[in-house]
C-alpha cells in the first residue's frame, strides 16, 4: 500500500519560473542573473515534484514498535510544461517514529533532460533544456508530526540550455534549506550557490514544503 507522508509543492514550476524577470539580453548573450535565479527555481520545484511522486510510490514501511523503516527505487519520466521529458532515477529511503508520526525521506536522484522545454512568462522566452549528462539531486524532508516540515539538499551537475538564437552549457552547484506548514499549505526554501555561472542568493516560496 502506498505511503503518502508529506505533501510537496503544491506549486506549478511553469509559475516559479515565471515569477523570476527577464534581465534584456540579445542573440549570443549568456543567460542574465535574472534567467539563471528563473532556471534554478525551476530546476528546484522540479526536483520536489519528483521527491513527491517517488514519496507517493514508496511502500508501506515496517518495523516497530517505535520506528519502521522502508526503501525502493523507483524509475519514472515525466512530462516538462511545454514538451519533452525528465528521466527520473531515484533511491527513497523512508523512517517513521510510528509513536510521534515523525517522518524522514531521504532522496537520491539523478535526472537527465531531454528536449525539456519551459515557459519563462515574464518575456515570452520558451527555455529547451538537455543533460549534460545529469543532474544529481540529495534530498532530505523531514516532519515533526504536527505538520512542522523541514527540507534540505544539494543539487549538482550540468544542463544544455538554448533560447532565441542563444545556447551554452549550465554548471550547477546548489544547496537548499526551508521550513514549511504542511497543514497550513505554506512554505519557504532558500537557494544558494552558482547557477550557470552565476551566484544565486534567494528564497523561493511555496505551499506545502
Amino acid at each position: 500500500m502506498p505511503f503518502r507522508p508529506i505533501g510537496v509543492l503544491a506549486v506549478s514550476s511553469a509559475l516559479l519560473f515565471a515569477a523570476c524577470g527577464d534581465g534584456g539580453t540579445g542573440p549570443g548573450d549568456p543567460l542574465s542573473d535574472a534567467e539563471a535565479r528563473a532556471l534554478a527555481a525551476f530546476i528546484f520545484t522540479q526536483s520536489f515534484t519528483s521527491a513527491n511522486t517517488a514519496g507517493v510510490q514508496s511502500p508501506a514501511p515496517v518495523g516497530g514498535p517505535s520506528t519502521a523503516v522502508g526503501t525502493i527505487d523507483i524509475t519514472m519520466t515525466p512530462p516538462c510544461p511545454l514538451g519533452g521529458t525528465v528521466g527520473i532515477v531515484a533511491g527513497v529511503s523512508l523512517t517513521v517514529d510510528t509513536a510521534t508520526a515523525a517522518v524522514q525521506m531521504d532522496f537520491a536522484m539523478i535526472q537527465t533532460h531531454d528536449a525539456c522545454r519551459v515557459p519563462h512568462q515574464e518575456s515570452g522566452k520558451v527555455f529547451t533544456i538537455d543533460g549534460a549528462p545529469d543532474l544529481t539531486v540529495d534530498l532530505r524532508i523531514a516532519t515533526d508530526g504536527t505538520g512542522t516540515s523541514e527540507v534540505s539538499g544539494n543539487i549538482s551537475g550540468a544542463l544544455d540550455w538554448a533560447t532565441d538564437g542563444r545556447a551554452g552549457t549550465c554548471n550547477i552547484a546548489l544547496v537548499f534549506t526551508g521550513t514549511g506548514d504542511r497543514l497550513a499549505g505554506t512554505g519557504s526554501t532558500t537557494l544558494d550557490g552558482s547557477m550557470c555561472g552565476i551566484d544565486v542568493s534567494q528564497t523561493v516560496s511555496a505551499g506545502g514544503v
